[in-house]
């Protein structure tokens, strides 16, 4: 078995969507006693994105991490993302002496 040389970015958050992307597939719950045991197993499974992400640790034993594993795929909407302001022209009229 070869050793992924690559790093993966698995993206997070507490909310069920991530402004500016789209989902493009639903791959399951996960969890992990650990954040990084959550990530790892959000990966093995092909997800891209941790949604809706969060923990339970009421018997103070051991905290129990967990969300929903999705692949998210980044979109343009306008007005959300910047954008670069268009290119003017240049204007050939001869400009008028005063």
């Amino acid at each position: 078995m070869r050793e992924r040389t690559e790093k993966i970015v698995i993206i997070t958050s507490t909310e069920p969507r991530i402004d500016g992307y789209w989902i493009r597939a639903y791959k399951g719950i996960v969890q992990g006693q650990t954040w990084d045991g959550l990530l790892r197993n959000g990966e093995e499974i092909g997800a891209n994105a941790v949604l809706n992400t969060s923990f339970d640790d009421a018997l103070d034993i051991d905290t129990l991490f967990h969300g929903s594993a999705v692949v998210l795929k980044r979109v343009h909407l306008p007005g959300l993302l910047p954008q670069r302001p268009e290119r003017r022209k240049p204007s050939h009229r001869p400009r008028r002496s005063r």
